[in-house]
């Protein structure tokens, strides 16, 4: 409750009990968020505060970081944070936040003092998805001056029914070295290697169509040949160090590469009777989908590291703390996208077709590079109760690409910002902080995607602003109560379907900047152990969200797609009587969504119940649990979200497993 900001921590036994391997799994428990991909889809997008984070997700500080998305487990992770709004990272003095706000990955480190962490974990997941995890840890040497900490996790088997199977490697290994209270050393080595069969992705609804409905969830609609597989291997070292009295010196640099080559036998766009691929339109079933077969190979080396010197003094009377910090970052990249004829399938009655020839070794032919650089300063003054923050960050982002074939094969752009920051808080008494807050952003902007008749035309960075007021209140140890009124405006982003002024059987698709995007809205969040028994966490989010000031009169006053009006996201726990026995329930609601502009159709509503609970004992004097959650528990059929397209929720899904220490 010390920030000024709007921040919400995922800790590791939150994970641990709800059983979330991937990141979408743990985030949907915070009501600002949206998320916008299915249970089997290869990536993980979500919005935040109605915005879309992008590449936005940070790893121990540094970003962004490409590497992070729906493939990562999240067994070797401390804690996944939620920084709300533009420029809010460590306090508010990031470059390169979401405009929504910023997802940050804190890996697990080396136990303290002699705590020594040792756990072995089994998990049985329905349609025979089986996990293995390892968990150890310890400090070692002349006043324990080393220590480590590994985390092992292997899952294979079925997500779903039929053929979605999952097979992930994840290894991270951190390490430290403290000789003494003013100086530590510390790094890791994290290796993924993944396989997801039959994924499915999202369905571009194209002007005019009925919103489909939804298939059944449980039930397979993607092809078995199709999959997505990664690798990746990164490295992270950093370094804090206290030379004087009041002086902290941190650095930190991460490098690592990429592998992804993918084969789609998923969604494409809804068909109407009168598409052209029919022969005739008597042909045409309701539910039928156009899927879009493609062949990708992707490789991505990446790098980031940060320096900052963080001084603190005092004036008399007046607390000061200036920090002064650089960050840089960079991506290359290289593809080739191979496009394969598609066929039609159908959401109620799928059809299951050979797996197309596809390239063996196929030549690279798309070239990227993206880099970023920043510095600033920002400085805290405290006088009594009263805290002023004031920050400016300068930031350039240099970004490019070559596509071999085209007319205009080379596209770059080389802007920068300077941004501030400001916050001002206020405390009454140890329990209540008021707090209000300032910030801009600043993002790479879109690329227009491959099905857009506007392909690959590259858009400048966007910029934003946030204003913020709100309030914390730590009613007794433990349990904090929030509140936060903001609102947060930028440029906005679409792809607008229009009909074809040649030809009235066909449609235009263009992704283009235009307008502002205003989001504003209020949070209401609780966290923490509202009694010895009960621990509630989540809360609600009320947005109202509009483009405004845009060029084309027709999208004025529309609400951006995929953005619901009203969030809610509440999971609560209790202690039985019964020594050990824990029992909790979620329950996720999130109101209709726009799926195009203007708004023409609408996403209905939903409403998701998880049930779960969790038995603590010993087993030779070693603890010892066993979990148990139901997801989905009414096994409805929705469609989740509309941010890329159509996504299929997740299905009613059984998990017990079994975590022993040795």
């Amino acid at each position: 409750a010390e920030t000024p900001f709007s921040v919400n921590i995922l800790t590791a036994d939150l994970i641990d009990n709800l059983q979330a391997r991937r990141l979408s799994d743990i985030i949907r428990r915070d009501p600002s968020v949206t998320v916008n991909t299915g249970v089997a889809s290869f990536t993980s997008s979500q919005n935040i505060r109605g915005f879309n984070t992008g590449q936005s997700n940070f790893f121990d500080g540094l970003g962004p970081q490409f590497v992070f998305n729906g493939l990562n487990p999240l067994h070797g992770y401390e804690q996944v944070e939620i920084i709300k709004g533009p420029s809010t990272a460590f306090k508010g003095a990031a470059a390169f936040a979401g405009i929504g706000g910023t997802i940050n990955f804190v890996p697990k480190r080396a136990p303290k003092d002699d705590n020594v962490i040792r756990e072995v974990g089994f998990t049985y997941s329905q349609n025979d998805l089986l996990v293995g995890s390892l968990d150890i840890g310890e400090r070692f040497g002349s006043n324990n001056q080393f220590g480590y900490r590994f985390n092992a996790l292997h899952e294979d088997g079925n997500l779903r029914g039929n053929d979605v199977a999952r097979d992930v490697t994840a290894l991270d290994l951190v390490l430290d070295w403290t000789p003494t209270d003013e100086f530590k050393l510390f790094g890791g080595v994290h290796y993924l290697d993944t396989t997801i069969s039959s994924y499915v992705g999202e369905l571009f609804l194209p002007l005019g169509i009925e919103i489909p409905e939804p298939p059944d969830a449980s039930e397979q609609i993607a092809q078995s040949w199709g999959f997505v597989a990664e690798e990746s291997t990164f490295g992270e070292i950093g370094v804090e160090w206290k030379p004087v009295s009041g002086l902290v010196i941190t650095g930190q640099y991460l490098n690592g590469q990429l592998n992804r080559p993918y084969l789609t036998g998923d969604g494409g766009e809804v068909l109407a009777p009168d598409n052209p691929i029919y022969n005739d339109p008597s042909e045409y079933r309701e539910g039928d989908f156009l899927i879009d077969v493609f062949q990708n190979e992707n490789e991505t080396e990446f790098e980031n590291g940060a320096l900052s010197l963080r001084y603190d003094t005092s004036f008399g009377e007046i607390d000061s703390s200036t920090v002064l910090l650089g960050s840089f970052g960079s991506n290359d990249g290289k593809s080739r996208f191979i496009v394969i004829d598609g066929f039609v399938s159908n959401l109620q009655d799928p059809i299951f077709v050979d797996r197309p020839v596809t390239e063996a070794d196929p030549a690279f032919d798309q070239f990227r590079n993206y880099e970023n650089y920043s510095y600033g300063i920002a400085n805290t003054f405290g006088y009594g109760p009263i805290e002023l923050l004031l920050g400016l960050r300068r930031v350039e982002i240099e970004y490019g690409f070559t596509n071999i074939g085209e007319d205009d094969p080379f596209r770059s752009y080389d802007d920068g910002a300077t941004l501030p920051v400001a916050a001002l808080s206020y405390r009454p008494n140890d329990n209540l902080l008021l707090y209000a807050n300032y910030g801009e952003g600043f993002l790479e902007g879109g690329t227009a995607p491959d099905d857009a008749d506007n392909r690959l035309e590259l858009f400048g960075p966007l910029e934003s602003d946030q204003i913020e007021v709100g309030a914390k209140w730590e009613v007794i140890p433990e349990f904090v109560l929030s509140a936060a009124v903001f609102q947060i405006e930028r440029t906005s982003e679409f792809t607008e379907t229009l009909p074809d002024p040649n030809d009235e059987n066909k449609e235009l698709r263009f992704f283009r900047q235009d307008g502002l995007q205003r989001h504003r809205g209020v949070e209401f969040l609780v966290s923490g152990a509202a009694t010895e028994d009960l621990r509630l966490f989540g809360g609600v989010t009320l947005l109202d969200a509009e483009i405004v000031e845009a060029g084309d009169e027709a999208i004025n006053g529309s609400t951006p797609t995929g953005v619901p009006e009203v969030s809610i996201s509440m999971f609560s726990e209790y202690r039985l009587p019964v020594r050990g026995l824990f029992v909790n329930a979620s329950v996720e609601y999130k109101s209709d969504q726009e799926v195009e502009l203007p708004n023409d159709r609408t996403l209905d509503s939903f409403t998701r119940f998880d049930l779960g609970g969790r038995y603590e004992f010993e087993i030779n004097g070693k603890p010892a649990r066993v979990t148990a959650n139901v997801q989905n528990v009414t096994d409805d059929n929705y469609w989740a979200s509309y941010g890329f397209g159509l996504s299929v929720a997740e299905p009613r899904t059984f998990n017990i497993g079994i975590d022993v220490g040795f």
